[in-house]
């Protein structure tokens, strides 16, 4: 996820979330050769509800639509 749009009162959650999930593999970008730690599941589900909680913010602003999906790296 990429955030396009900040507040001064809102933190980059996906940025922090993508900098601790990168820390958790042993990569050779953009492959993920490894996952070295797996984070508990009631955290995860926190993030998740999180993030689907704060697109639908942005979706009621018009600023994203209703189907985001991941970014595609290129081989």
């Amino acid at each position: 996820m990429q955030s396009f749009y900040r507040l001064p009162t809102a933190n980059s959650m996906a940025t922090a979330l993508d900098i601790r999930l990168r820390d958790n593999q042993r990569r050779d970008k953009p492959t993920v050769l490894e996952v070295l730690r797996v984070e508990p599941r009631q955290l995860v589900e926190r993030w998740t509800a999180q993030l689907c909680a704060a697109v639908a913010w942005l979706e009621s602003l018009g600023l994203t639509h209703n189907d985001p999906a991941p970014r595609q790296h290129a081989p």
